[in-house]
């Protein structure tokens, strides 16, 4: 394959792994992989049990963002690009990998080191997720909020540069809501079969108010009149249906108040507003409340984007101009769920073309340091 047709794009996140050919970017069928970030580990057989044949434990190599463990990473990666992609031996191409804020340049450099004397490709560039994400939507400049499975990164983002002072990293994430969730399912009686069943019904029932005013009045009202508080049937895939009121609003309100689910933060607005206040005052921080941008797995709660520009508003000066990032039409509508991935496949062609790629000569030249040259 020609280079150009042989540039794959990686956004290992806590739960996905998402990979897919940035040649074919933009198209619905992009990435092309969404597989979980998990692998099977073999364990030992017992020697005290004559009949055990051993087992499978299920790992995660990544977790709240950080990779915790990079042979099982190996293992997953290569699945990806010869399984699941269609690489072969001898015919690699480029590589970009859209990496969390915060990665140490240690991890990066292991990463580096992996892509090229495991899995030896011609040529690697390594971005923020957050700095990918603005290119998605084709802004350079903003404040991006990323709702992840393991964490919440906000970072402010000038010119294609990350404000790496600015970030604020939530201890909190989808599967802290998925548990929330739970938690008040067993405070009404409801218990269900699995994790997976309650994680499918929070992607059912999840649902921000639209102020904090507002949750607090609809809970007063379910205490005062339970009997008249409206209902919502939900149908999971083995039939089975859960009867709920006001237990989606309750789960999604945890990003505003992690006091809920008993973490010790700030709301997702709080953090996103000192986020941006990190910001020079006049032109830079101006430019990052006119694009802001929700994007990440929890982008998809209903009332969750409106919510956090209605909030931030609130706490800046009056005069202050606040904007969302708007979706380019031609993009597929998954965009702000995958603007990492997309942003990847964007910035793959332009590294391309400007020859940016870390290649062999460079890591052969340099080692795994030759990736702080060309990647900020």
């Amino acid at each position: 394959m020609a280079d150009q047709h042989n540039i794959v794009v990686l956004d290992y996140g806590s739960k996905t792994f998402k990979a897919g050919f940035a040649y074919s970017f933009p198209s619905e069928d992009e990435p092309r992989v969404v597989t979980p970030t998990a692998v099977e580990v073999t364990q030992p057989p017992n020697k005290q049990d004559a009949a055990s044949d051993g087992h499978y434990d299920v790992h995660f190599p990544v977790h709240r963002g950080q990779i915790q463990n990079f042979d099982e990473l190996e293992s997953l990666i290569q699945y990806t690009l010869y399984e699941l992609l269609g690489w072969e031996r001898g015919d690699e191409g480029n590589v970009v990998i859209s990496e969390p804020v915060l990665t140490s340049r240690a991890d990066r450099e292991q990463l580096s080191q992996l892509m090229f004397e495991v899995f030896n490709v011609n040529g690697l560039f390594i971005q923020d997720q957050a700095v990918l994400s603005l290119f998605a939507v084709g802004k350079v400049s903003g404040c991006v909020v990323d709702i992840g499975h393991g964490k919440v990164d906000i970072s402010s983002v000038n010119d294609g540069q990350i404000n790496s002072s600015s970030v604020r990293r939530l201890p909190l994430g989808g599967e802290d809501l998925t548990r929330h969730l739970e938690k008040l399912l067993h405070q009404k009686g409801t218990t269900l079969p699995s994790a997976h069943d309650v994680e499918l019904l929070k992607e059912m029932c999840c649902q921000a108010s639209e102020s904090g005013q507002d949750y607090d009045r609809m809970l007063r009202k379910g205490t005062s009149d339970a009997d008249g508080m409206e209902t919502t049937s939900y149908k999971l895939p083995d039939g089975q249906e859960i009867t709920l009121t006001t237990e989606g609003y309750q789960t999604a309100e945890a990003l505003f108040q992690p006091g809920l689910m008993g973490v010790s933060s700030p709301g997702i607005s709080d953090a996103t507003f000192d986020c941006i206040q990190t910001q020079y005052e006049g032109g830079s921080r101006r430019q990052v409340y006119e694009s802001l941008l929700v994007c990440g797995g929890g982008s998809g709660i209903p009332g969750v984007s409106g919510r956090i520009l209605k909030e931030v508003k609130s706490l800046a000066p009056p005069s202050t101009s606040l904007g969302m990032c708007a979706i380019p039409e031609y993009l597929p509508q998954r965009t702000c769920k995958f603007a990492a991935w997309v942003g990847g496949a964007v910035v793959a062609k332009v590294v391309l073309q400007q020859n940016q790629f870390v290649g062999k000569g460079d890591y052969d030249e340099a080692g795994p340091y030759a990736m702080h040259r060309k990647c900020s």
